[in-house]
């Protein structure tokens, strides 16, 4: 049965060769390739066409200025495969992604299937020792053992929430039939376009399944101003309505008061010892959690000194990222919160109008 790969992307030129390279390679005769360009201007676009001179299978698509969703959208509109896989661009899937993620479609037991997904490395060298700064990364940004997981192994899956263990972005695959009963993703928003879809998806309950092997390394920078960036619209993100921001009330209180108190022992010295204080309680939290994520989660297979070197890395840098890390999400919620009638107008009227379509 045919399969559409749809990649949306804009300004990825970094890793591109690789990424096309490897999902090119899984293609099945008869798969299509869609890669939605919107809007590059580092060469992202001249290389995806020039690639696609050689490669017959792959199909360019332009649309400058779409967000993720409308990208999705476009590139599914531009083919007529009945199954549609999705990645990412500035993802990079393993060898047996397509087969193993598309497997519980083609062999019926699914409509809809989410892949497993890992920090993609970001390999430095320090004194002549490798570093993977992507796991350090990762553990700061991402908490748990797992990214994803499947649904707890001891409950059937038909007792599980499709809404609570599905993906709706990168690494998923599913029948053309629920895009389009669904109505498509939602085409206006920056980011988060995607657990809407599996919130509209939810109501038609689809058969679902968690493809384990099926892997795509999840490009998390790959600078560190870029996951600052990424984690400080994550938690705007999570406070666009007064519902969102009451489900978690604790968080803004914490981090606002955090934020005021920083600002204040700027401009009052004899505060700065309490700062410094509370500051160091809150960043030493942070610090466990991280430091218990890193030390749960699987490490690449690198030598003794470099594992020591790793360790290293870890225990100095993890402090500082958790530290900017809470500056990112203290700026993240005051955005929210100036931000917050034009967003409950804005995206509060349109979610219930998308859901409800």
């Amino acid at each position: 049965m045919k399969t559409a790969v749809i990649v949306p992307m804009k300004n990825e030129l970094r890793g591109l060769a690789t990424l096309l390279t490897t999902l090119y390679a899984q293609l099945s005769p008869g798969d299509e390739l869609v890669v939605v360009d919107a809007g590059s201007d580092d060469g992202t676009w001249e290389f995806v066409t020039c690639f696609a001179a050689t490669h017959p299978q792959l199909k360019p698509l332009r649309v400058p200025g779409a967000y993720p969703g409308a990208a999705r959208n476009a590139g599914i509109r531009a083919t007529d495969a009945p199954i549609i896989a999705q990645v990412d661009g500035g993802n990079l899937p393993n060898a047996i992604w397509l087969d193993t993620i598309r497997a519980p479609i083609l062999d019926g037991s699914a409509e809809y299937v989410t892949g497993n997904s890992k920090i993609m490395p970001i390999w430095t060298t320090v004194l002549g020792r490798r570093i993977d700064l992507g796991s350090i990364y990762g553990a700061v940004s991402l908490r748990g053992r797992w990214i994803r997981r499947a649904p707890p192994p001891d409950l059937p899956l038909e007792q599980t929430s499709f809404k609570e263990n599905a993906a709706g972005g990168d690494s998923v695959c599913y029948r053309r039939e629920l895009w389009e009963k669904a109505g498509g993703f939602a085409e206006w928003l920056r980011f988060g376009e995607d657990p809407l879809f599996v919130n509209k998806l939810d109501k038609l309950q689809p058969r679902y399944t968690f493809a384990e092997d099926a892997v795509v390394f999840w490009q998390l920078g790959p600078g560190l101003w870029d996951i600052l960036v990424r984690r400080c619209r994550s938690q705007r993100r999570g406070l666009r309505t007064r519902a969102m921001i009451a489900k978690r009330w604790r968080q803004v209180v914490q981090y606002i008061g955090l934020g005021s108190l920083l600002a204040a022992s700027l401009v009052v010295p004899a505060l700065q010892p309490w700062a410094l204080g509370i500051w160091g309680v809150a960043a030493a939290v942070q610090c466990v959690k991280s430091f218990k994520t890193w030390c749960t989660r699987a490490h690449p297979d690198i030598d003794q000194a470099d594992r020591i070197a790793q360790r290293v890395a870890g225990i100095v840098l993890i402090p500082v990222l958790d530290i900017l890390g809470v500056l990112a999400r203290i700026v993240g919620t005051a955005q929210a919160l100036f931000q917050l009638s034009e967003n409950e107008a804005d995206w509060g009227d349109r979610v219930t109008e998308y859901l409800n379509s």
